[in-house]
């Protein structure tokens, strides 16, 4: 288990609300994120927010990859 794994389980026991962020923060690939994506839109739950967690997530992963365009 991960420290940000952790982090989220600390926050569900303590009974905080768990957003889209924490969520994305524990995912570490691109396909698992389309595929949040596409489950989240399936449920009628992709809110602006959900979608700007995304889109942060999915910049940060490319940038640790170092792909060209992108930097931490």
């Amino acid at each position: 288990m991960t420290e940000t794994e952790r982090d989220v389980l600390v926050k569900h026991r303590a009974g905080q609300v768990i957003t889209p962020e924490d969520t994305c923060a524990t995912i570490t690939t691109e396909v698992e994120l389309q595929q949040y994506r596409l489950g989240l839109m399936q449920r009628g739950a992709l809110t602006s927010e959900a979608l700007k967690a995304i889109e942060t997530r999915r910049y940060a992963l490319r940038a640790a990859k170092g792909v060209r365009g992108y930097s931490e």
